[in-house]
């Protein structure tokens, strides 16, 4: 999906089965995607407003890339988006 630029699909509901959420990095990935897919931000414009090369942009949205969670936060940051993955309080 993300190497043709479409959107990602939402899970279907899960009726009488366990869901099994994604790794953290994985997820981070994803929202980075689709915060980039929301803004039309292609590769070469999501490194422009990341202030980096388009290779870490790629290797940043490469789920099977070696990234670290911290530099996609980041990069969630920079785009005005929440962290996916924060524990709200109670």
């Amino acid at each position: 999906y993300v190497q043709d630029g479409r959107a990602i699909p939402t899970p279907s509901p899960s009726v009488g089965t366990a869901e099994i959420p994604l790794p953290d990095l994985a997820a981070a990935k994803v929202a980075l995607y689709e915060a980039a897919r929301a803004r039309r931000l292609d590769t070469s414009a999501l490194a422009l407003r990341l202030g980096c090369s388009r290779r870490n942009v790629r290797r940043l949205l490469d789920v099977d890339a070696r990234s670290r969670l911290h530099e996609v936060q980041a990069a969630l940051r920079r785009l005005g988006e929440q962290n996916p993955l924060a524990v709200g309080t109670a």
